[in-house]
């Protein structure tokens, strides 16, 4: 079982991170983790070379995450929200999957990403929140991601207490871990 886990904090010890190592310690496969804001990825820049070839222009760490989300079985999301979505270096990172969407939309050509099952985990301050642009963006990816299924946790609240002593929190975060890895 391959999982793929595209983390959007720029915090290394954040709350994203423990949500993601409460996944990961009760989760037993193989996983890779892309840390948007240390990755060597660049935006997509719209060059269009997608919509006549089935590369991308770009050439960095990019090229070897494509072939990770084709072949993976499970997809994590997990992003602090800023500003009520996903942060600018997710989305940057992200953004490079209009090499998939050219294929699909303008070329009509199928692509093979693996069905997969996914989860989006969520975290932020303060009571100002919105998360229905955030769920949106999340149907979205998942939709050209090919994952059939997924669950998301999030929690608001991050400038009150973290994430894990919240009940409420770990009670879904056992939830996901429970679909996540049944077949």
């Amino acid at each position: 079982m391959k999982t793929l886990i595209i983390n959007g904090s720029p915090n290394k010890n954040g709350e994203t991170v423990s949500m993601i190592n409460y996944i990961l310690s009760r989760y037993n496969g193989e996983y890779r983790q892309v840390d948007t804001y240390y990755a060597n990825v660049s935006p997509c820049t719209d060059c269009r070379v997608c919509h006549s070839s089935d590369r991308c222009a770009i050439e960095d760490d990019m090229t070897e995450i494509y072939q990770y989300m084709i072949a993976c079985d499970r997809l994590i999301l997990a992003s602090p929200l800023y500003f009520s979505q996903f942060t600018g270096s997710f989305l940057s990172l992200m953004s490079r999957i209009q090499l998939f969407c050219s294929q699909k939309y303008i070329r009509n050509i199928e692509i093979n990403i693996k069905e997969k099952k996914g989860l989006v985990l969520l975290n932020g301050g303060g009571s100002t929140i919105n998360t229905s642009g955030v769920e949106q963006t999340s149907r979205i990816l998942m939709k050209e991601l090919n994952v059939r299924e997924y669950r998301t946790v999030c929690y608001i609240g991050t400038d009150k207490r973290p994430v894990l002593e919240d009940d409420n929190v770990v009670c879904n975060l056992d939830k996901a871990v429970s679909f996540f890895t049944e077949a």
